[in-house]
């Protein structure tokens, strides 16, 4: 099941209904979303035929002029119930074989003072929605500075809304490939400009449920935005390789974790409900006691988390879990590769093909065994600088113990672990046991 959604920029000409019709059926889409149709109400119903074999339609006609949306779906799979219409997105939930979901198509306004209204009334909606949800159209907006080129640079307030609206209601990008810049207005030179404002969004259910997903940028074509399509597939399994916690250095027992948690929470309201039928020094201390146990488990899995998301903008104690859960399989995500295009310009799904073609390719960079290699011309080397005796046996002089020992403690706790998974902050506690076999090494 492959669900599509595009900017089409107009729906009236003959030719483009033909490559519509063309485009759905051998991209074999079953949900479309497409935005600036132009189409007048009393001409949709002759139009949509033509595109699509497709005979229900939701559209916003009663709230936008020429229906600036349109959603068409095969009834025989899809089940598309509307719960909101505005004049820029629609909002329903979509039910199928195996899926289940709030999705909403958005088509932005131009100006960014009416678009207030989009991120206004999408995070109110939000507050109800607690099941996988897609947001996803043209926007008109951009939510960070590499969004956009053009010969006038990027302020704050050109991604402030955008960046605000995805912060408040803890969405993120779902996983794409393809084209970065999804809309061109066609000029050349200094007048270029090329930007991202068609996306995909996915709440923290969505992340959690269709991570595994990807959404395709594909080619403009007829228009000058960017189609995405998003083809429901089972989840596949990644082996993730070992990588020690730091977590893992400062606690043993770490299963304990959320057991924990929940014993302190309990500890506090039972010490506080007795607290209300007569208050005494002891049970106060009780109380106290069981907040400092509360504390210091919930930092021990905020550590672990903010770890694991990589997320070092957000420091342990926002309490962010949705949101680095969200991070994380974003992150997850991003590091499978589904498809590889290889040297000759074939597309490679299959796995063991991908792995093949990256082997390869690494392979031809490194060159051949050469037969004989020129030596160092030593007059030449004579003429340029040369390093005194003093000097020299610096660089020649036996490393001491100190120098490594505090090579190891200056390097940053949060960097990328060696190949084996071990980073530096098991090098750091466990050096009292390890040191002096490193010594021997060096």
């Amino acid at each position: 099941m492959t669900m599509l959604m595009w900017n089409i920029r107009g729906a009236n000409q003959r030719h483009k209904q033909k490559e519509l019709a063309k485009y759905i059926k051998d991209k074999h889409i079953t949900l479309a979303g497409f935005v600036e149709t132009r189409v007048k109400q009393h001409n949709a119903s002759v139009i949509v035929p033509k595109i699509a074999h497709y005979r229900d339609l939701v559209h916003n006609y009663e709230q936008a002029a020429n229906g600036r949306i349109w959603i068409m779906y095969d009834t025989n799979i899809w089940q598309v119930d509307t719960v909101v219409k505005d004049a820029q997105f629609i909002h329903c939930n979509v039910t199928s074989t195996n899926v289940s979901c709030a999705m909403t198509v958005t088509c932005g306004y131009n100006s960014a003072d009416l678009r207030k209204g989009l991120w206004h009334k999408l995070k109110i909606l939000a507050q109800s929605i607690n099941q996988p949800w897609l947001i996803w159209g043209d926007f008109n907006a951009i939510k960070t500075t590499q969004d956009r080129i053009s010969r006038q640079e990027v302020s704050l307030a050109d991604i402030q809304d955008f960046a605000d609206f995805c912060l408040d209601t803890m969405t993120t990008d779902i996983p794409w490939r393809g084209d970065y810049f999804t809309w061109s207005n066609g000029q050349m030179g200094v007048e270029r400009v090329i930007s991202r404002i068609d996306r995909a969004l996915g709440n923290s259910e969505w992340m959690m449920k269709f991570g595994h997903l990807t959404v395709e940028v594909g080619d403009p074509f007829i228009s000058d935005h960017s189609p995405l399509s998003l083809k429901f597939e089972q989840r596949k399994s990644v082996k993730v390789p070992f990588r020690f916690l730091n977590v893992w250095a400062e606690h043993e027992e770490l299963q304990r974790c959320n057991r924990e948690i929940e014993q302190a929470r309990k500890e506090i309201i039972e010490c506080q409900q007795e607290m209300k039928n007569g208050y005494t020094d002891q049970l106060r201390m009780m109380e106290k006691a069981a907040r400092e146990k509360q504390e210091k488990w919930s930092l021990i899995e905020e550590k672990i988390l903010q770890q694991k998301s990589r997320a070092q903008w957000i420091r342990t104690g926002d309490g962010n879990n949705k949101y680095f859960f969200d991070v994380m399989k974003e992150r997850a995500c991003n590091k499978n590769i589904t498809t590889l295009k290889d040297l000759n310009g074939n597309m490679l799904t299959d796995s063991k093909s991908i792995k093949r073609e990256i082997v390869e390719f690494y392979k031809s960079l490194m060159g051949k065994a050469a037969a004989q290699l020129p030596a160092v011309n030593m007059q030449t080397m004579k003429k340029g600088p040369q390093l005194n005796q003093q000097q020299s046996m610096e660089l020649i002089k036996a490393v001491t113990r100190q120098e490594v020992d505090e090579s190891i403690q200056a390097i940053g706790n949060d960097k990328a672990p060696r190949i084996d998974g071990y980073n530096a902050v098991f090098f750091k506690k466990a050096w009292d046991i390890m040191k002096e076999d490193v010594y021997e090494l060096l």
